[in-house]
């Protein structure tokens, strides 16, 4: 019979086992138990003996990759190898994680620790004891599925399927695993581009509301920041003391996400809110120490923060990413060149001219920052409780 998705799923159990081959690929076969379990099996005589070779159950194996795994065998059984031996050592998932992680901070990315979160909340609790050439796409396909429609977390399920596939990636290319099983899944929801950024009545809004707000003093002055400065989330909340410098922020390679050092002008209403929290900062080397443990707040402390701060304010949906985005686009409605609020936000460009242009514009950031500084100053001055707390 010449299998195809459907004929596999129409095979009805019997009372015994019963088997149906493959017309397409030499040696495969679909097992079906009485308990309406259905396998793919190579066969293949080696001398007089009849043995069987389980490649996996129907649909977790696809019908595709066990023909891959069938031809692989019988091209094998030509050149004279013993498929039925097995390997002195089978490498395992949690082999290769260690590997991985290990390869993860090696290499200074910096956002490892939510990879490894990730790893170890959904693909070691499936994967992790398996031989690591073992997993199929379809199993993968799954586990997605689960995270995506079982818990209704669509974008997590895209997280998972970005962080699985520089895994398998990394282990093919490193010649740890024989295939990568997550070529050509796709997202398993469509993202759309973000482009949310706030009015000047919403930026009102949002700074007279966070003196009311339950949020600490030191999380209000984090957002304000973010929103002034245009710094990524990780630069303020990270930001130690020693990075103030003579009216600079300056935020060294090692925390910035581009791996380039990011120098920021402070101008007033940044000056003040920073003097506000050396104040509350305690004698810390941490400009935002964590209340809880030696070192930082967390990003993830932000986002949790805004998350409670959407319930006080009635605003069409934001994040703190938002209020990035809202300091580029006030920026860009001031007339700044797009190349300098790049600078702003130290964005990479890999241009050819930036290899050999090594200027950072640093007069030209300060100028831009203090027309933004007294773009808000404008902005709040249309609502005077606003205006008196900032």
């Amino acid at each position: 019979m010449r299998l195809t998705h459907t004929e596999i799923r129409t095979l009805k159990p019997r009372s015994s086992r019963w088997e149906v081959s493959d017309d397409r690929c030499v040696g495969l076969y679909v097992f079906v138990y009485p308990s309406a379990t259905k396998s793919f099996v190579y066969k293949f005589r080696q001398g007089k003996t009849l043995l069987k070779l389980t490649l996996g159950r129907y649909p977790d194996l696809t019908l595709h990759d066990a023909r891959a795994v069938s031809t692989d065998f019988t091209r094998r059984r030509r050149l004279g190898e013993d498929i039925c031996k097995k390997p002195q050592e089978e490498t395992t998932i949690n082999d290769l994680m260690a590997q991985y992680i290990d390869y993860l901070k090696r290499r200074g990315k910096k956002t490892w620790a939510e990879d490894k979160r990730i790893f170890d909340k959904d693909i070691v609790p499936r994967f992790g004891d398996r031989n690591a050439n073992s997993i199929g796409r379809r199993e993968l396909i799954t586990m997605l599925d689960d995270i995506a429609i079982g818990r209704n977390a669509g974008y997590m399920a895209n997280r998972t399927l970005s962080c699985a596939r520089s895994f398998f990636r990394w282990a093919a290319c490193e010649d740890l695993i024989n295939a990568d099983p997550s070529s050509g899944i796709r997202k398993r929801v469509k993202e759309p581009s973000r482009k949310r950024s706030l009015s000047e009545s919403e930026i009102r809004q949002l700074w007279s509301g966070l003196v009311h707000s339950p949020l600490s003093a030191e999380m209000q002055i984090a957002l304000k920041l973010i929103l002034l400065t245009g710094k990524r989330t990780a630069e303020i909340v990270h930001g130690q003391w020693s990075e103030i410098q003579s009216g600079w922020w300056v935020t060294p390679p090692q925390k910035s996400k581009t791996g380039v050092m990011n120098r920021t002008p402070i101008l007033s209403l940044s000056q003040g809110l920073i003097d506000d929290l050396r104040q509350l900062s305690v004698h810390s080397v941490w400009m935002f120490p964590s209340p809880w443990k030696e070192g930082p707040l967390r990003v993830d402390s932000v986002c949790r923060a805004v998350l409670r701060l959407r319930q006080y304010l009635v605003m069409p949906h934001w994040t703190s990413r938002d209020l990035r985005r809202t300091a580029a686009t006030h920026l860009g409605r001031l007339r700044v060149p797009d190349h300098i609020i790049g600078k702003i936000m130290n964005h990479t460009d890999g241009s050819v001219t930036a290899i050999y242009n090594r200027h950072e514009y640093d007069d030209e950031k300060h100028d831009a920052l203090q027309r933004w500084d007294q773009e808000v100053v404008r902005i709040l001055a249309d609502d005077g409780q606003a205006l008196q707390a900032a």
